[in-house]
This record gives C-alpha cells, sequence and structure tokens, in this order.
C-alpha cells in the first residue's frame, strides 16, 4: 500500500500542472505581497486562504487526466497483476489526492506567511485560531478531492471526465461565492444612508429569517460554499460567526463544517469504492 501511494504521489507531483501551480502560487504571492506597495497597514490574514478554489481547480485537472488515463488505458490492469487489489488501487487514489491537495494548499499558506513576515506586516491573527482554521480549510478542500476522485471513477472517459470535473467544480465555486458574498453581508451599514452622512444604517442586503437559515443549510452542506467562504472566516466577529451557523452558534470557529465533512467523506469513499469495484465484475 506505502509503495503504491508512493509511486501514485510520484507521478502527480512531477505532473506539469501540478508543477505550474506550484511556481504560480509562489510567484503570484511573491508578486501579491513582496512586491506590492499597499500604501497602509496590512495584516497577514488578508492574503489567507485566497487561492483555494484555483487550488482545487487544478487538482480536478490532474485527478481527471491521471485516473482517467489508468482506467481507459487499461494502467491499472497492470498493478492488479503486481498483486494489488482493486480496493487498494482506489484507497492510493483517495490518498494521494488528499495528500496533494495538502501540499498545494501547505506552499500557498506557507508562502504568504514567509513572504508576510519578510514584508514586516501585522500579525493580525493568532496561531490557535490559525492553525482550527486552516484545519476547517483542509478538510473542506479533502471533501471535493475525494468528490473529484468519485467523479472521474464514475466516469472513467478522459476528455468527458476532465469537462464535467472542470465544468461541476467552475459552477459550483461560482455559486459558493454568490452564496459567500450575501451571508457576509454586516447587518449595519453607511454607503445606503443618503440623510447622515457617515451615520449606520439597516444594511437592506443582509438577509434575514427562512432564506438566511436555507444559505446557512447550503453553506454546511456544500464544500465549494465553505471553501469560498472561508476567505471571510478569518474576520468575523461573534455576532457573525452566530448568524452564518445552524449549529454551534456560540463556538468562534466554524466546526460543524468539520463534523458534517467527516460524514460526506465517509459517503462518498464508499459510494467511489463501489463504483470503482463494479468496473472489475
Amino acid at each position: 500500500m506505502c509503495q503504491l501511494i508512493r509511486a501514485e504521489l510520484h507521478h502527480l507531483f512531477h505532473t506539469k500542472i501540478f508543477i505550474v501551480t506550484s511556481a504560480g502560487l509562489l510567484l503570484y504571492n511573491i508578486w501579491d505581497i513582496l512586491l506590492t506597495d499597499f500604501g497602509f497597514n496590512v495584516g497577514w490574514s488578508f492574503f489567507l486562504f485566497q487561492k483555494t478554489p484555483w487550488i482545487l481547480i487544478s487538482v480536478a485537472m490532474i485527478t481527471a487526466l491521471h485516473i482517467s488515463r489508468e482506467l481507459g488505458g487499461k494502467i491499472i490492469y497492470h498493478k492488479i497483476i503486481f498483486g494489488y487489489q482493486p480496493k487498494t488501487i482506489y484507497q492510493a487514489y483517495i490518498l494521494a489526492g488528499i495528500i496533494e491537495t495538502s501540499c498545494l494548499l501547505f506552499i500557498d499558506t506557507s508562502s504568504i506567511l514567509l513572504f508576510s513576515y519578510a514584508k514586516n506586516f501585522t500579525m493580525d491573527i493568532h496561531l490557535l485560531p490559525m492553525v482550527i482554521n486552516l484545519i476547517i480549510v483542509i478538510i473542506s478542500a479533502t471533501v471535493i478531492s475525494v468528490f473529484i476522485t468519485v467523479l472521474v471513477v464514475a466516469i472513467p472517459n478522459r476528455i468527458l471526465s476532465l469537462f464535467i470535473v472542470i465544468g461541476i467544480s467552475c459552477v459550483l465555486f461560482q455559486k459558493g461565492a454568490d452564496l459567500s458574498v450575501n451571508l457576509s453581508e454586516p447587518t449595519e451599514t453607511i454607503f445606503y444612508n443618503e440623510t447622515e452622512k457617515d451615520a449606520p444604517m439597516e444594511n437592506p442586503l443582509y438577509i434575514k429569517g427562512t432564506q438566511r437559515d436555507l444559505y446557512c443549510l447550503e453553506l454546511i452542506a456544500s464544500p465549494y460554499a465553505q471553501v469560498q467562504y472561508e476567505k471571510f472566516i478569518l474576520f468575523e466577529g461573534k455576532e457573525q460567526k452566530s448568524s452564518t451557523s445552524l449549529l454551534l452558534k456560540k463556538i468562534p470557529y466554524h466546526l460543524e463544517f468539520i463534523f458534517v465533512g467527516m460524514i460526506e467523506l465517509l459517503f462518498l469513499y464508499y459510494m467511489g469504492r463501489h463504483i470503482f469495484l463494479s468496473h472489475f465484475k
């Protein structure tokens, strides 16, 4: 099993898409942090968790090309001849995808912290909240990685699976972005007050009642929405966090993302395993 995972990771880490994505994250962070003069005080949290959707689209492309190539080209049967069970091969796909996703997130996050420190930006977030929120980000990204693997396993055609996983990813990320913007609206604002300048008033864009509950339910259930909302997660106050949670309202972190994500991971894993094993019956 370990040898099979190492072989999977060796292949994934040497793909052009992974190399370009890794280099792109570093170059973008260099440009965005080291080479940009903001002219005002900037905190580290301003840059965190901004590029997770692009990382996951890259993972979707790598996964679709790799697994569909093995299934369509019958390469997988060579692994079976060498003694690996289909169940073990499927587990290796899942674990390799999770590790690949985590590595890209680590490259992005660690370079942001390193470059922010080098630029003497304000460390406006404590270590514990950053670690907890990073774990939440990794769990949400892991669910998406496994979902992508299950999709590719279900559609072994290389071109078709590539278009489907990229198309679904783009649509769900855009839907998650719209939901995140709506939920992140504050209760009060000064932008719509025409009578008293700079005086706070009730925000007409703030969503209330049943519609907000439905949006919060979608946020808990959709890892794509979570990944988009995690851009705002470090800036939430207690009141805003409570207003975007259907569960665990009094806890200052979105731990419900982790609990629901673990359930979704188990469901996707077993569903994908059933689909994958059906190819060999």
